[in-house]
């Protein structure tokens, strides 16, 4: 029965792995092809007339090199504010002598079932002088009730006996939680860093939304005029007439439109292994103790 459970846990998990890879390999195989054997219908899977135009080209152009500058910066100081604003409330809310944390649980719980709307968010940004700033982009997602609670969480689970003892030494709870707390804390941390990355990474709705400037705008609104050239005409129309420009042809087209989706996920697929060893223990945070 036993071997029956895992032959079958085995071959679902083989199924996903598929379904997650399939798509990927896809896309890169079409980067590498050929363009005329793209456009001739002759590329259905596996890698043809392997080159790198597709790559050279879109590499050419500074709006690429921008994208990629925005978006690391948008992430990387996203995350940062994030794990600040959302550690040091979590932290008030695990201490055992704050009267009112129960109060202010249940305050930050109701905001993640109701919003204010993406009309009234704008108006706030735009009364507030932040359009078309970096801080329009990463202040609305890094103070997040969710990592509000799972980092209450966590810290809910760290011995009070070592809190208590610095405590009686004389250590304020800046210096509980920045030499106690938080080194005890590392799995947390890392998961709710991947995770707020692969957020700004991906995010391109708010960026479409407060960011005018073409100088100022992530990857992810150059991938999105590329991928949906095809429905949605005007602007992004300059892009492809200043790529077919280069290279002509549907195929080149399609190759530059997977090279740029690679290059998009590359930097997160990259990010993963560096945090592997925490996600087993970090991914149960909120499964232990509410």
């Amino acid at each position: 029965m036993v071997r029956k459970f895992d032959a079958l846990n085995y071959a679902l998990l083989f199924i996903l792995t598929a379904i997650f890879i399939l798509p990927l390999l896809y896309v890169l195989f079409l980067s590498l092809s050929d363009s005329f054997l793209i456009a001739n219908g002759t590329f259905q899977f596996l890698p043809i007339g392997i080159n790198f135009k597709a790559y050279s080209v879109i590499f050419q152009y500074d709006a690429v090199w921008t994208g990629y500058r925005n978006s690391i910066l948008y992430a990387a100081s996203g995350t940062l504010l994030t794990l600040v604003l959302c550690s040091l409330p979590g932290y008030v809310l695990s201490v055992h002598e704050f009267r009112h944390k129960r109060l202010f649980t249940v305050f930050f719980s109701i905001t993640m079932f109701f919003s204010g709307g993406i009309i009234p968010t704008f108006l706030v940004i735009s009364n507030l002088g932040l359009l078309d700033s970096i801080w329009s982009i990463i202040i609305i997602p890094a103070l997040s009730a969710w990592n509000i609670i799972l980092f209450r969480t966590n810290f809910k689970q760290i011995p009070c006996s070592l809190t208590e003892s610095a405590k009686m030494d004389g250590a304020g709870h800046f210096w509980i939680f920045a030499r106690i707390v938080a080194p005890l804390s590392k799995p947390v941390f890392a998961v709710l860093s991947i995770f707020s990355i692969v957020g700004f990474w991906n995010s391109y709705f708010t960026a479409l939304l407060y960011l005018s400037s073409p100088e100022k705008q992530p990857l992810m609104i150059l991938l999105r005029k590329l991928v949906i050239v095809g429905n949605v005409r005007g602007e992004t129309e300059s892009i492809i007439v200043q790529f077919g420009q280069t290279i002509s042809g549907l195929g080149m087209e399609r190759a530059m439109k997977a090279a740029v989706i690679i290059c998009s996920i590359l930097p997160i697929v990259m990010v993963y292994p560096f945090m592997q060893k925490y996600l087993a223990k970090g991914i149960m945070i909120g499964a232990i103790r509410g």
